[in-house]
C-alpha cells in the first residue's frame, strides 16, 4: 500500500499580505535601525520565529542511531562503555524526563534552542572579525540555511557537537578579553560535552582555542587561560572513563571504535594485511566471504555464526583495522586527506532524515508536529533545500578564498580558528569514518562565516585601493 500527502492546499489571498503587514507591525515596534541593541533585537527574533515555525510545522527526524540513545546512557550508568559515546544520549535522558510520552519533541525543542545560541555566537564573533554589517548578513545567511533548520530537527548527535564547539570558541574569546574564570568553565565544559558526544570536536576544538588565547595581548596570559580550558577539557572526558574503568575495566568511551574503523579503512579503502595475525584470523573465520568492502555489520553476521561475542568481535575488528592501517599508513593518511576534502564540499541535507528512517520506532520519539506536516509545509522545506542546493554549490569555495586574506581581517587569531575548526574536524572525521554527507551538518555554520569574512576582506580591500597610498598612510 502506497500513501502520499494530499495535494498542496490553496492558500488565501490575504496570507501574503497578512504576513507582510505582521513583519511591518513588529518591524515598527522594534525600530532595528535605530540603535545597536533594537538590532540584536530583530535579529533574534527572526532566529527564534524561523527555527519555531520550523518545529512546529516538521516531523522529528529519527535514523537507526537516534533509537539507541536511550539505551546507551542506561549502559553507561551501569559502568560500561557501550556502542555511541555517552554525550548525547545525556540529551535524550533530558527529553524524557521532561515528556516520556513527547521525548522527541521535547529534544528537537531544545535542540532548537542550541541551534539558536550557537547562530548567535557565531554573531558574536564574525562582528569582532569583519564588522557589525557583514556579520548580520551571515548570521541572516546561516539562520535560513535548510542544514540549521534540519539538524536540530533531527536527532543527531552532530547538534551537541556544532553547539559545544561554536560555544566553546566564544567562551573562550570572552575569557581571552575578560579573563572571567567563568568563561574559561563554560569554554570547557562545551568542548568537553562535544567530545563526549561525536569524538571529533576534541581534536578540531583544542587546536582552535588555541589560536584564539595566541590573540591575546599578553601570550603568557593566553597560554594560562588555555591551559585552564584544557584542564576543564580534560576533566568532562575523563570523568566517564574513569567510571567505565572502575566498574567494567575498560578505560574508553564507546564500544566501537574497532567497527568504525573498520568500515573506514577495510570496508571503504579496501586496506588489508592479509599475513598479519588478527586479520589472517578475521579471513579464516568468514572464509569463503572475503570481508575486504563489506560493512561491519555484515562482517558481524558472519562472525557471529562462529560463535564470537560482541566485545570479541569488536577486539578482531579492530586488531585488523589496525594491521591495516600499519601496513599503509601513508596510503590511508593520503586517502584520509583525499576523502576531507571531497566531505568539505559535499551537501548534508540529502542525507538528513525528513522523518523516521527505521519502519519501527518508539512514539514517543516522533510525535506528530503542533501544527500538522503536510503538502505546504513540506513544499516550504523543500525550498529552502532547494536554495540552499544552489547556495552550497558555491558557498565552500568562497570560504577558502578567506584564508589568504585573513590579514585584512579583524581578530584574525579568532577567524583563524574559525577556520581551523571545519578544516580539523573533517580530518578528524576522516580518519575514523566513511564518507557521508551528513557528518557536514556541524560545519555549516563555520564555512558560511568563513565566505562572510572573504567578502569582509574583498570590501575592504577594494577600499584600499581606492584610497590609493596616501590614504593608506593615513
Amino acid at each position: 500500500m502506497a500513501l502520499d500527502l494530499p495535494a498542496r492546499a490553496p492558500l488565501p489571498r490575504s496570507s501574503f499580505a497578512s504576513w507582510l503587514a505582521a513583519m511591518l507591525v513588529l518591524a515598527a515596534l522594534v525600530r532595528p535601525w535605530t540603535n545597536r541593541r533594537r538590532l540584536e533585537l530583530w535579529l533574534l527574533n527572526y532566529l527564534v520565529l524561523m527555527h519555531l515555525l520550523y518545529w512546529l510545522t516538521q516531523p522529528v527526524g529519527l535514523l537507526l542511531d537516534s533509537l539507541g540513545q536511550l539505551a546507551t546512557l542506561k549502559t553507561n550508568a551501569m559502568g560500561s562503555p557501550a556502542y555511541f559515546p555517552p554525550g548525547y544520549p545525556m540529551l535524550v535522558a533530558i527529553g524524557y524526563l521532561i515528556s516520556s510520552t513527547a521525548a522527541g519533541s521535547v529534544i528537537t525543542a531544545i535542540q532548537h534552542a542550541m541551534m539558536i545560541a550557537a547562530i548567535w555566537w557565531s554573531f558574536k564573533l564574525m562582528e569582532r572579525c569583519a564588522g557589525t554589517t557583514i556579520a548580520y548578513a551571515t548570521t541572516l545567511s546561516i539562520g535560513a540555511a535548510a542544514p540549521t533548520l534540519a539538524l536540530p530537527q533531527g536527532l543527531l548527535s552532530e547538534n551537541a557537537a556544532l553547539f559545544g564547539m561554536m560555544g566553546a570558541l566564544y567562551f573562550a574569546f570572552n575569557y581571552r578579553e575578560r579573563g572571567q574564570l567563568r568563561d574559561g568553565i563554560l569554554s570547557g565544559s562545551l568542548l568537553g560535552w562535544a567530545a563526549l558526544a561525536r569524538i571529533m570536536p576534541l581534536a578540531a576544538g583544542l587546536p582552535s582555542l588555541f589560536a584564539i588565547m595566541m590573540g591575546a595581548r599578553s601570550r603568557r596570559a593566553g597560554l594560562r587561560r588555555f591551559a585552564v580550558i584544557l584542564v576543564l577539557v580534560g576533566i568532562v572526558v575523563a570523568a566517564p572513563l574513569v567510571w567505565f574503568g572502575i566498574n567494567s575495566g575498560k578505560f574508553t568511551l564507546t564500544n566501537s571504535m574497532g567497527r568504525h574503523l573498520f568500515n573506514r579503512a577495510i570496508a571503504d579503502q579496501y586496506l588489508m594485511d592479509r599475513n598479519a595475525r588478527a586479520t589472517a584470523r578475521l579471513l579464516k573465520l568468514t572464509a569463503p566471504v572475503d570481508p575486504s568492502g563489506m560493512r561491519h555489520w555484515d562482517v558481524q553476521k558472519l562472525l557471529e555464526k562462529k560463535g564470537l561475542n560482541r566485545d570479541q568481535i569488536e577486539a578482531l575488528m579492530r586488531q585488523t583495522s589496525i594491521e591495516s592501517i600499519r601496513h599503509a599508513p601513508l596510503e590511508y593518511i593520503t586517502y584520509s586527506l583525499r576523502q576531507a576534502l571531497i566531505q568539505y564540499s559535499l551537501d548534508p541535507i540529502p542525507f538528513m532524515p525528513y522523518a523516521s528512517t527505521p519502519s519501527e520506532y518508539n512514539s514517543e520519539l516522533e510525535p506528530p508536529p503542533l501544527l500538522g506536516a503536510d503538502a505546504n509545509s513540506m513544499r516550504w522545506r523543500e525550498r529552502l533545500e532547494e536554495a540552499f542546493d544552489v547556495a552550497w554549490i558555491y558557498t565552500p569555495w568562497i570560504a577558502l578564498a578567506s584564508l589568504p586574506l585573513i590579514p585584512l581581517l579583524d581578530e584574525r587569531a579568532t577567524f583563524m580558528a574559525l577556520a581551523i575548526t571545519p578544516a580539523l574536524y573533517l580530518l578528524a572525521t576522516a580518519l575514523v569514518e566513511y564518507l557521508l554527507s551528513r557528518y557536514n551538518a556541524a560545519i555549516i555554520p563555520f564555512v558560511i562565516m568563513m565566505a562572510g569574512g572573504t567578502l569582509a576582506a574583498l570590501i575592504r580591500l577594494v577600499a584600499r585601493l581606492r584610497a590609493g597610498p596616501i590614504g593608506r598612510r593615513r
